[in-house]
C-alpha cells in the first residue's frame, strides 16, 4: 500500500544543513498498522509529512497503492488533496467556531470533488458513528473534552474514505487513562475497517500495543523494522533495545564467544553469541532474577538492595553489584527483598553488541 524508496529530505537551520531523512526504504502492507518510533528529531514526523504531501522530499520515490505520489526520477509531485489519505495531527486541529458535524464535514465541503449534501451528511454521520460520537453532532467544539476532540479529528480523517490513514502522535495530549482507552478503540477500528495506518509516536508502549510492525528511527535513518516482540527480544543495536524498554548496560570483553568479562564479573553466554573483543552487554530489568538465598546457577552474583520502588503491580529494585547500580523488576505480590541478595543473569536473556555500536542517548521528528 505504501512504498518508499531512497527517500531523502534536508532542511536549512541556523546550525546549517540538517539531513532529516537519509535514503529511507520502507514498505507498508495493505491493512497493516505500521508505527514509526523514535525520539524527537529522528525524522519520523518528516517522513509522515512527505507521505501526506505536506513536505516535498529532495529525492526518492513514494507510491500509494498503484499511484506514484512523488518521484524525483519522474519529476512528479502529487498534491496532498489528491493523495486520498486521511491525517490526524497531534494538536487535533479542531476549529473552535464550528460544531462537531461541521468540523468533520469540512474536508468534504471544501475539497475539489465536493459530494452532494446528502452524501456529505451520510459520510459524516457514519464517521461519527465509527468513533462513537454520533450523539454529539450539534455540539460546539469548545464544549468537547480532549478525548472527544481526538475522536472528532479521527472521524474527520475517516470521512474522506482514505486509502491510508496517517496519524502524528494523536494521543500525546491525553492523560494516561484516557490514552489507554482511546488507543484500544483506535486499534479495533483500524482492524474492523481493514484500513492501512502509518502512525508516529515516541512512546514504545504505544508502539507495542498498536503496531503490527514498527520501524525504529534515529537521525533520519531506519535502524530496524519488525514486529514488536522481535524488536524487544532481538534488537540489532543498543538504541533499538533502549527504545523498547529499560536496559542495564555493562562494558566488557568477550573472549571465546562463550563468556564475557564485565565490570561486575564473568558472565556465561549462549554459544551462538557472535561478538568478540570489546563489547556492550545489556539485560532488561525484568530478566534480572533476585533471591534471598543462592540458587547455585551460573551467572549468579552477590548484590545489595539500595532502594525499592512500589508501582502497584510491580516493584523496581535498585541493586549494587560490585559497585555497579543495576535495576531489577519483580511482581509486587512476591516477597519483599532487602539487604544482601543473589542476582542471577540468565544467559538466554543477555544481549551482546560490539563496542562500536552506538549507545542510547544519541538524538536528532
Amino acid at each position: 500500500m505504501i512504498r518508499i524508496e531512497k527517500l531523502n529530505k534536508s532542511f536549512f537551520s541556523k546550525a546549517g544543513l540538517v539531513q532529516a531523512l537519509s535514503d529511507i526504504d520502507l514498505a507498508v502492507e495493505p491493512g497493516e498498522f505500521f508505527v514509526l518510533l523514535g525520539p524527537s528529531g529522528s525524522g519520523k514526523t518528516t517522513l509522515l509529512r512527505c507521505v501526506a504531501g505536506l513536505e516535498r522530499p529532495d529525492s526518492g520515490e513514494i507510491a500509494l497503492g498503484t499511484r506514484i505520489a512523488f518521484s524525483s526520477y519522474r519529476h512528479l509531485f502529487m498534491p496532498a488533496e489528491e493523495r486520498k489519505v486521511g491525517m490526524v495531527f497531534q494538536s487535533y486541529a479542531i476549529w473552535p467556531h464550528l460544531t462537531v458535524f461541521e468540523n468533520v464535514a469540512l474536508p468534504l465541503t471544501q475539497g475539489r470533488g465536493r459530494p452532494p449534501k446528502a452524501q456529505v451528511r451520510e459520510r459524516v454521520r457514519e464517521a461519527l458513528r465509527l468513533v462513537e460520537m454520533d450523539d454529539y453532532v450539534a455540539r460546539p467544539a469548545p464544549l468537547l473534552s480532549g478525548g472527544q476532540q481526538q475522536r472528532v479529528a479521527l472521524a474527520r480523517a475517516l470521512a474522506v474514505n482514505p486509502q491510508v490513514l496517517l496519524m502524528d502522535e494523536p494521543l500525546s495530549n491525553l492523560d494516561a487513562r484516557l490514552r489507554e482507552e482511546v488507543r484500544s478503540k483506535m486499534k479495533a477500528l483500524a482492524v474492523s475497517l481493514g484500513i492501512t495506518v502509518l502512525y508516529v509516536t515516541h512512546d514504545q508502549v504505544e508502539a507495542m500495543v498498536l503496531a503490527d510492525r514498527v520501524a525504529v528511527m534515529a537521525r533520519g535513518k531506519i535502524l530496524q523494522v519488525g514486529a514488536p516482540g522481535e524488536l524487544y527480544r532481538s534488537p540489532l543495536n543498543p538504541r533499538v533495545a533502549e527504545f523498547f524498554g529499560s536496559m542495564n548496560w555493562l562494558g566488557g570483553e568477550a573472549s571465546d564467544g562463550r563468556r564475557v568479562r564485565t565490570e561486575i564479573g564473568i558472565l556465561e553466554l549462549n554459544p551462538q553469541a557472535p561478538c568478540s573483543g570489546r563489547v556492550v552487554v545489556g539485560i532488561r530489568p525484568e530478566d534480572v532474577r533476585l533471591s534471598p538465598t543462592s540458587t547455585h546457577v551460573e551467572n549468579e552474583l552477590i548484590g545489595e538492595i539500595r532502594s525499592a520502588t512500589f508501582l502497584g503491580d510491580q516493584v523496581i529494585y535498585e541493586i549494587s553489584v560490585q559497585g555497579k547500580l543495576l535495576l531489577a523488576r519483580a511482581m509486587s505480590d512476591s516477597d519483599a527483598l532487602r539487604g544482601k541478595v543473589f542476582v542471577h543473569f540468565p544467559r538466554a536473556r543477555i544481549a551482546l553488541f560490539p563496542e562500536t555500536a552506538s549507545l542510547p542517548g544519541e538524538a536528532q521528528s
